[in-house]
């Protein structure tokens, strides 16, 4: 996929693999999100390091509810399943239709990504089948510029035509690098 920018977003359908993952689920506030997630990331990361366990992708914060207190879930995909450690908890990413926005900047600009994808969501006839999610294939911990860092933008999805043309299917992506046949939406 090219280089995404506010201006030329580009908005894949892909069908994802379902796979294992680590997470803590909490509640903050808007203005402690970023700090949120980091310090989830922290805890998550060493839980998986105590139990000899490896990522299988980058880590990825989800939004379970967006408005008012934000319900996140801040993890790190598995090969294989962790075994609760405190509130370190198995969970999973789920697999199935979703729209991919891969994003190039700093993560204030985020939330105008997610409008996009929400309104080509509408216009492809598509309904949200989940909470969204962010992979950070590139952040701070990479890089210290904010413009270098690239995010993943996933939002699981369904149809709402009674029957699917089939254009979804093909091979499962199954991790962070491998890029399958994507079907471009504009």
């Amino acid at each position: 996929m090219s280089h995404t920018s506010l201006e030329d977003p580009r908005v894949a359908l892909d069908r994802l693999s379902e796979r294992h993952a680590a997470s803590v689920r909490t509640t903050t506030q808007l203005h402690r999100l970023r700090h949120t997630i980091d310090s989830l990331h922290e805890l998550v990361m060493y839980v998986v390091g105590e139990q000899g366990l490896a990522p299988a992708g980058p880590l990825f914060a989800r939004f379970h509810q967006l408005a008012g207190a934000i319900a996140v879930e801040a993890g790190m995909p598995l090969a294989q399943p962790i075994a609760a450690s405190g509130v370190v908890l198995p969970s999973s990413l789920p697999g199935g239709p979703a729209l991919i926005c891969r994003y190039y900047g700093t993560l204030e600009e985020l939330a105008a990504v997610q409008d996009t994808m929400a309104r080509l969501r509408r216009v492809r006839g598509l309904a949200p089948a989940g909470a969204p999610w962010e992979s950070y294939l590139i952040d701070r911990r990479d890089v210290f510029n904010g413009e270098d860092r690239i995010t993943e933008v996933s939002l699981p999805v369904r149809s709402t035509i009674a029957r699917c043309n089939g254009s979804m299917s093909g091979p499962q992506r199954p991790g962070r690098t491998d890029l399958v046949q994507r079907q471009a939406i504009r």
